[in-house]
């Protein structure tokens, strides 16, 4: 009995580690753990439902014996109440697990309904510009949200480089926006790039229209107002795509399950809608900036933007 109560409060204390943790990987491991517990308390109850009913039957027999098999009768019931007495004891820690499992499996489908309802719901995109991800020769961080393309002239636009934020939109969620908003100095340009890059994107010395690895948007031409960008590195004609965007315009993009979006902010208007391909591990918001001077902004929600972090 001792032995049993200190497993038990063994595994007590490591059920109660394990909720108050809560990680996903280590409430299926105690779940796994308990199932074992079950099974093998099952297998001791089978074993001791036999050997009551075995000595059931030895007492019927005993019972029509002499006085000295009465007295052997009457120490296998005592052994029988024994085993009932311990029977009793294990169904009770079997109880005990079975609540402990039920606890753990709840939190479980709790969580897992608020990750589900999480990737479901729309959520605004929350990563930075870093330095490893741009082009830190021609690019410099302004603060976290904005970048500023650097040059010793606002028309030296000959080192056009590009620019992704830094956390993948998947590990957001299924539905996610961002607001982008560029300033440059050589509009109307198809140089000038909004959209997304995918995980293989690791050279920011180019710019979509010329290269830019996995590159999905639209650019900021004139001339190309039916044209968009889909991954190929060049212009790609499309008649949906309706225009382009403006100089200093701000434009929201929403990535909802595997499709992205392009409107402007402020009348609501769609640009162009894309379908992405299902076949990359993410998907990074991304820029492409021409000149020297040019700047790019991610316009959030609920930061004020200055100079300065």
């Amino acid at each position: 009995m001792t032995k049993r109560k200190t497993l038990n409060e063994f595994i007590k204390g490591q059920i109660d580690k394990y909720i108050e943790e809560s990680p996903e990987d280590a409430q299926n491991l105690l779940i796994k753990n308990f199932n074992n517990q079950l099974n093998n308390l099952r297998g001791v109850i089978m074993s001791q439902q036999k050997m009551i009913e075995k000595l059931e039957s030895n007492v019927e027999i005993l019972m029509t014996e002499s006085m000295d098999q009465k007295r052997i009768i009457s120490g296998l019931q005592g052994v029988i109440e024994h085993q009932k007495t311990l029977l009793g004891t294990n169904m009770n820690e079997i109880n005990e697990l079975q609540t402990e499992f039920s606890k753990v499996k709840a939190i479980k489908e709790t969580e897992q309904k608020i990750l589900d309802k999480k990737q479901n719901v729309l959520q605004e995109y929350d990563g930075v510009f870093t330095e490893d991800c741009l082009d830190i020769d021609k690019m410099r961080i302004v603060n976290r949200h904005e970048i500023v393309r650097i040059g010793e002239s606002k028309i030296q636009c000959d080192n056009r480089s590009s620019a992704k934020l830094n956390r993948n939109i998947l590990d957001i969620g299924n539905k996610v926006w961002w607001k982008v908003k560029i300033n440059g100095f050589g509009f109307s340009s198809d140089y000038y790039f909004i959209g997304v890059v995918s995980d293989k994107c690791t050279d920011f010395g180019v710019v979509a229209c010329d290269g830019l690895c996995d590159a999905y948007g639209i650019h900021g031409s004139k001339y190309g107002s039916r044209h968009s960008l889909l991954g190929r590195g060049c212009n790609v004609f499309d008649e949906s795509c309706n225009s382009t965007f403006r100089n200093g315009e701000v434009i929201y993009i929403e990535y909802n399950n595997g499709t992205l979006t392009f409107k402007r902010d402020e009348t609501k208007e769609l640009i162009y809608s894309l379908q992405l391909p299902s076949n990359k591990g993410g998907w990074y918001p991304a820029v492409s900036l021409k000149c020297g001077g040019d700047t790019c902004q991610i316009m959030k929600q609920y930061i004020i933007h200055c100079n300065h972090e």
